[in-house]
């Protein structure tokens, strides 16, 4: 019967200041920064809903009774300071579940019993001030051991440290677990288990030794738990500080995707093929200058719907680690996420349009540029803005591109350019999809009502009269600024929602 061992150390950081003129390799602040704390759990019960039918246990089951398994029964026990507790048992014996708990991190179930911090009972403040290592843990793949351990700093430290303090903290911490080998011109970016190796062989030569030799030397400390227990309310960094180092960890960690070579190799090839399919359109080709709109709306309208829904599932797992442990507001973490990824979203649409508005010879006059411009920015943003919305929904990969793709086809077929007589049980639906708003935006930026285009034996014609642009028609232009407006922040209103979810404990009990 195979054993497997978990353990979880429980460090408070105290507001310790003065301590930023010390030398870079005295570790003495590593005694200020300890809290002593004395960790108490009684009779603690956790169990969770199931269905049983049959004689087997489903937990999706329809048309089955509930009934509630039980995981842990009264466990009790008690941690001091200067104690390390390690849990044995057999796989499936419910020790990663109890660590979960005392941690509280758990997703659901029911929980009983009595947990006690230095005689007083958990507070949500605890979190920021509590280390706890999952058996999996994810960590950014491409972001160095130095920079992940610096943003940590940088933002679950105190602002009683300055962030040059905050630096040198996490340089120490480096050189106490002797990950001094781990960082330098060999701390190279790779994948996510790349990082962990670096952690499990520096601690396995430097770290398990000193650990060792620190818990012969170490006594038993009993303090005055009244006098210790101390009030977790404030966060230790400000929103803003928590968005400026988000956002520069997220730029770091995703530099490499902000100038993908595949993803400008297709915008280049696309917009080449563009401009080289309609480069011998003339000002007498109505339908040629409509349909390459119209292709502008769609393109844009659904492109970057697939490109965004990986954001969120893709980082679910640091996403739940770190609003686990209350390492900082859901608002700034998904504010630093939505400025980071700016730079692509704009850049890319405008190379493109650079390219194929010259190419196609669509109307020169520099207010007709800027406004087509702007219109396919704007149009990147709300369809981005779904994108988002569908990604944190699912958090899945799979399924969100599954609900993306329908999302896109509902939208594309129920506008009406492939149908002339669409039921009107359906029609109304034209009016949720972005490419209806862009496309009307588009041929605004390039006509007005007034315009005219050669038609006949040398005469001339109302572009608004066109078969093809009378069905959208050149007015309501505010309307759809306003409903692309209303999708941008909406969809990103309904993103921010999802996310309020995830890493967020959902117990039941006495705790």
């Amino acid at each position: 019967m195979s054993l497997e061992q978990e353990a979880t150390v429980i460090q408070l950081t105290d507001h310790c200041k003065g301590h930023g003129d010390k030398d870079e390799h005295d570790h003495s602040f590593f005694k200020c920064a300890n809290r002593p704390i004395t960790l108490r759990f009684e009779d603690v019960v956790y169990k969770i809903r199931a269905r049983k039918h049959a004689g087997s246990i489903f937990f999706l089951e329809k048309n089955s009774r509930a009934e509630e398994i039980p995981i842990l029964r009264g466990i009790t026990g008690i941690v001091r300071p200067g104690e390390m507790l390690g849990i044995l048992g057999p796989s499936g014996s419910g020790k990663t579940t109890l660590l979960t708990a005392l941690g509280s991190r758990l997703g659901g179930g029911r929980l009983e019993g009595t947990v006690t911090y230095n005689g007083k009972p958990y507070l949500k403040g605890l979190k920021r001030a509590t280390g706890f290592v999952t058996q999996d843990d994810a960590m950014y793949p491409h972001l160095t051991v130095a920079e992940t351990l610096i943003y940590t700093a940088l933002v679950r430290l105190p602002n009683t440290f300055t962030a040059s303090e905050k630096v040198k903290h996490a340089e120490a911490v480096i050189t106490q677990l002797g990950l001094t080998k781990c960082v330098g011109p060999e701390d190279e970016h790779g994948d996510g288990d790349t990082m962990k190796h670096k952690f499990i062989s520096a601690y396995k030569d430097c770290l398990e030794p000193k650990l060792k030799d620190d818990l012969h030397r170490i006594e038993n400390v009993f303090i005055d738990e009244e006098q210790q227990y101390m009030e977790f309310g404030a966060w230790p960094t400000t929103w803003w500080q928590q968005f400026v180092f988000l956002l520069q960890r997220g730029i770091k960690e995703r530099k490499h995707n902000l100038f993908d070579s595949m993803k400008i190799a297709q915008v280049l090839f696309i917009g080449l093929l563009c401009g080289l399919l309609w480069s011998r359109s003339s000002i007498h080709n109505l339908q040629d200058k409509v349909g390459l709109l119209f292709y502008h709306s769609s393109f844009w309208g659904y492109s970057p719907i697939l490109s965004a829904i990986s954001t969120f599932p893709i980082e679910r797992k640091m996403l739940e680690k770190e609003r686990s442990s209350g390492m900082y507001r859901l608002s700034s973490y998904f504010m630093a996420r939505i400025v980071g990824d700016l730079p692509l979203e704009l850049f890319l649409p405008t190379v493109y349009l650079i390219i194929t508005y010259w190419m196609s010879g669509m109307n020169p006059d520099p207010k007709s540029v800027f406004l087509t411009l702007l219109v396919l920015l704007y149009s990147v943003l709300a369809s981005h803005g779904v994108g988002l919305a569908i990604g944190a929904l699912m958090m899945d990969m799979h399924k969100a591109i599954t609900l993306g793709i329908t999302v896109m086809m509902t939208f594309l077929l129920a506008e009406g350019y492939y149908v002339q007589r669409v039921p009107s049980f359906i029609g109304w639906m034209r009016y949720l999809s972005i490419s209806y708003y862009t496309y009307k935006l588009f041929l605004g930026s390039q006509f007005d009502e007034h315009s005219t285009y050669p038609c006949g034996d040398g005469g001339t014609c109302l572009v608004r009269e066109d078969p093809a642009v009378r069905e959208v028609g050149l007015g309501g232009q505010a309307v759809a600024i306003v409903a692309l407006g209303i999708m941008i922040v909406g969809y990103r209103v309904v993103a921010y929602i999802a996310l309020m979810r995830v890493g967020v404990t959902k117990t039941r009990g006495t705790w």
